[in-house]
């Protein structure tokens, strides 16, 4: 499914009215017809108090009132504008109250101990898709009558005060139990911050034709488990004559001394994900504690002065895909190590380098200068706190407020596929933007990132058709496994080797539908 700005999604709505013909009533009666069913099936609330805009997204809920009412519900509409301010669609909606009789208050006149809490559900529809700023004046009132309100809340479209483009810039946002939003999800609606004010996600279809709503021109899409399907199927061989070295070979360079755990999740990820051989480059001292604690796992000793052997070894074993930083450190020779490799990535003939922890903090030193061209593709997989250090003079704070915008942002500076992990993670190549829908909380534990390295890196072995899409599917799978984990200890208290344990049950959950 889609993802849509607020631009993309007026895209929609005025092709479908101009083009097609379809009258702008029609849609806003299709729209308050369906949140009015929505909260009719999934709730038994009796009362009702719409908060109504003076724009579409007060229609919006003009019409919700009115079906809400014409099913025997107590309704009474707040309004946050004059009567004569109202768009002349929502016009027609805001008539048909009228002249049902419901009961409508101006925000103004209405004062916290005015809210009945008793049984009583709130509606937003105060702002859409158009809305951008920061509230003020009655608009913002309503905000934070609902806000303060006991009542749960249920926004249409979008929780208001929300821009619909991924930013969140100021806390005047009403905070939904609910959120029905009209024909696609908006960004801010399936990446964080806004996901923390939009609660559950429900899509509603009041007849935006598919050939609309599927367009090639949005650019941004939900990783789901029909996504992540179309790419495991072609990836996963069914034939049976088919030996090891068919199924690829990963490196990793990391688990350095102290950090041996890092490298052993990373390989572990790569096994869970179905890769045929793994080794494992480390310093001799840290080869020697992690030699034989995954039986299937080779392991190479290496150093800064020793990395020639390190070219020759991945040339001759024809190893073409890398993960770089789990657990290297931050010393000299691991550095020197690092830009070694980035240095002769043509050299090895590597496919694609995944890099992450300690790699990604080196990398951020040396992307500017590093030159193009390699046919090697580099991912980069940072946290928030990693991915401020690629923007000089950006604060940690700004970025978190926008994940959406600087994960476009940095892959595009750095010329990589970049992987932003957190709640939703966001994949993208600069120009395509993927969205995660799979994991939970429990996930945020030391080496998860260390197993999901490692099982992108096998996604990238196994399917080459299009390396987003591998690396979007990787990141699907893991946080799959992490649901399967959740699920099992019936909490978020587990580690992340419990996500490599339940990455092939992942797997076969997707593939089976």
């Amino acid at each position: 499914m889609k993802a849509v700005t607020s631009g993309e999604m007026s895209s929609i709505d005025r092709k479908t009215i101009d083009e097609l013909s379809v009258p702008g009533e029609i849609l806003m009666n299709n729209a308050g017809k369906y949140v009015a069913d929505y909260i009719l099936s999934e709730t038994d609330y009796g009362s009702f108090l719409v908060f109504c805009g003076k724009g579409n997204n007060g229609g919006d809920g003009f019409a919700a009132a009115y079906y809400l009412w014409a099913r025997s519900k107590k309704v009474k509409v707040v309004l946050t504008s004059s009567p004569s301010e109202i768009s002349s669609t929502s016009g027609t909606f805001y008539k048909m109250c009228l002249a049902s009789g419901i009961d409508m208050v101006d925000v103004d006149a209405l004062s916290i101990v005015d809210i009945d809490t008793d049984n009583v559900l709130i509606v937003d529809s105060v702002f859409g898709t158009g809305f951008k700023g920061v509230p003020h004046g009655s608009a913002l009132r309503a905000i934070e009558l609902m806000n303060s309100s006991k009542c749960p809340v249920l926004a249409v479209d979008l929780p208001s005060g929300l821009e619909s483009d991924g930013a969140v810039k100021h806390n005047s946002i009403v905070k939904a139990l609910w959120t029905v939003t009209i024909g696609l999800p908006k960004i801010s609606l399936v990446t964080y911050p806004g996901k923390n004010y939009t609660g559950r996600l429900e899509i509603a279809d009041i007849g935006f034709p598919s050939f609309l709503l599927n367009s090639s021109v949005f650019k941004t899409e939900l990783i789901d488990s029909v996504f992540a399907k179309s790419v495991l199927e072609s990836s996963l061989s069914g034939n049976a004559d088919i030996h090891k070295g068919d199924r690829g070979h990963c490196a990793i360079i990391g688990g350095f001394p102290s950090m041996e755990g890092a490298g052993l999740l990373c390989a572990n990820g790569m096994f869970s994900a179905g890769i045929g051989l793994v080794t494992l480059f480390t310093p001799e001292e840290s080869r020697r504690i992690i030699a034989g604690r995954i039986p299937e796992l080779m392991t190479f000793s290496i150093d800064s002065s020793s990395m020639k052997d390190f070219t020759e070894y991945v040339k001759c074993r024809k190893i073409r895909h890398l993960v770089i930083g789990p657990g290297m450190g931050r010393s000299e020779g691991s550095q020197k190590i690092f830009n070694y490799v980035i240095e002769h990535l043509e050299s090895m003939d590597l496919k694609s380098v995944v890099i992450d922890g300690d790699g990604l903090y080196y990398y951020s030193k040396i992307f500017r200068n590093k030159k193009t061209g390699t046919g090697c593709s580099i991912i980069l997989t940072p946290h928030l706190f990693e991915a401020s250090r690629f923007f000089e003079g950006e604060a940690l704070d700004e970025i978190s407020k926008d994940r959406y915008s600087y994960a476009v942002e940095l892959s595009r500076i750095t010329r990589t596929l970049v992987l932003l992990k957190g709640p939703c993670s966001i994949c993208t190549d600069g120009e395509r933007v993927l969205v995660n829908t799979s994991g939970n909380s429990g996930m945020a534990t030391a080496g998860s990132g260390d197993v999901l390295s490692g099982i992108i890196s096998s996604m990238m072995c196994r399917y080459t058709e299009n390396e987003l899409h591998a690396l979007a599917s990787a990141v699907f799978v893991h946080g799959l496994a992490g649901d399967l984990a959740y699920d099992k200890f019936s909490f978020d208290c587990f580690s992340s080797g419990s996500i490599s344990e339940h990455t092939g049950a992942a797997i076969k959950k997707i593939l089976n539908g």
